[in-house]
């Protein structure tokens, strides 16, 4: 159910809608937690460690006070909202699509912080593995599309997506028209909500402040009609959209479209590698892989690079990892002494011997 108003006047602007939004968050029941999981007090900013029955560990932005998600977005369409992945779903568009996100996959692979947790770190005194990677999700954080839709804990973040437009690899404040901000009701325990994951916190700057989630939707799903899903058109306004911005102390973290990966992402725009499209090809093996070839160099007109990309000595020159490292670890909250034990041993990664060339 979307609220809404044929005659834009009278519908609030973002700075009331975010008042509305508040006091929609303090009357909602707090319906998704598991059973090991209790309420944290005091960390509305960090990340909770979460191990998952399959050995891998996710960190969750503490929702442990909140029963609902959003997302915001700029333009309304009270007609359909269906994801830009989905659209003119034609063979020729979904492989490139796919083949974009595995190039994604591919150079994040390279990333010498994203490799050592996606091979595992041993941590001998906690008796813990550390085992992290989520690709895709982290692909759809950076603006590439893919079937999952992005939702945040905060509604301060939804906010100022929902003001702010992503054009020339920067966001500039909407100055008029009509946004929305929709709330995802978490109804069930979160294991239990069909396509519903946590993203949280990654080893890559832009997840730092997102405080993000993923809800993977259907080909032609229509967001506007999912189950659980509702939402608040407003009315835009350059000055609204401008107090947001301001009143977001991480709006310049999240705005930053420039980290070193996106910088990278940009240098790749246009470039196909033969290793991304073999490894497409390896999940939809009925395709001929020579027209594939074909249509993403242009009939040879691109070149087709081999291998796969990665990243250089170059790309990382400004990148201090020692320092990534810290604030990743800064970012989570320890509750448990197993916790504080397991945190003990991750600020020590960079200096044990096993993982040290890592950040070299």
């Amino acid at each position: 159910m979307i609220y809404k108003n044929t005659d834009s006047q009278k519908l609030p602007d973002a700075l009331e809608l975010r008042r509305i939004l508040n006091i929609f968050q303090d009357r909602f029941p707090v319906k998704h937690l598991m059973p090991s999981e209790s309420i944290v007090d005091g960390a509305e900013d960090k990340y909770l460690l979460t191990q998952l029955s399959d050995g891998m560990t996710v960190l969750k932005p503490n929702i442990t006070h909140q029963g609902l998600l959003f997302y915001g977005n700029s333009e309304f369409n009270s007609k359909q909202f269906v994801l830009a992945y989905f659209k003119a779903p034609t063979h020729n568009n979904m492989l490139e699509r796919n083949v974009k996100l595995e190039q994604f996959k591919l150079l994040i692979e390279s990333f010498p912080l994203y490799a050592m947790l996606k091979n595992g770190i041993d941590l001998p005194k906690s008796n813990t593995k550390i085992r992290m990677e989520n690709p895709y999700g982290i692909a759809s954080a950076y603006h590439l599309d893919s079937p999952f839709l992005n939702l945040t804990s905060s509604i301060d973040i939804a906010l100022f997506y929902a003001t702010h437009k992503y054009e020339d690899n920067k966001y500039v404040p909407v100055k008029d028209g009509i946004g929305v901000v929709y709330f995802y009701v978490m109804d069930k325990p979160f294991g239990q909500i069909p396509g519903l994951f946590t993203l949280g916190l990654q080893v890559f700057p832009r997840t730092f402040y997102n405080k993000q989630f993923l809800l993977r939707l259907k080909p032609n799903e229509d967001f506007n009609k999912k189950d659980g899903v509702f939402g608040f058109s407003f009315r835009q306004s350059e000055k609204a959209s401008e107090e947001i911005a301001e009143k977001i102390s991480a709006y310049k973290k999240i705005g930053d479209t420039n980290d070193f990966l996106a910088k990278k992402l940009a240098k790749l725009s246009d470039k196909v590698y033969q290793k991304a499209v073999e490894l497409n090809y390896s999940y939809n093996p009925s395709d001929d892989l020579v027209d594939n070839i074909k249509y993403l160099t242009n009939n040879g007109e691109k070149p087709l690079l081999p291998g796969a990309p990665q990243f250089t000595k170059d790309d990382l020159n400004d990148v201090n990892l020692y320092d990534l490292w810290s604030r990743f670890c800064d970012s989570i909250y320890c509750e448990s002494e197993k916790e504080y034990l397991i945190m003990e041993e991750l600020r020590k990664v960079p200096f044990m011997v096993k993982y040290e060339n890592h950040f070299k």
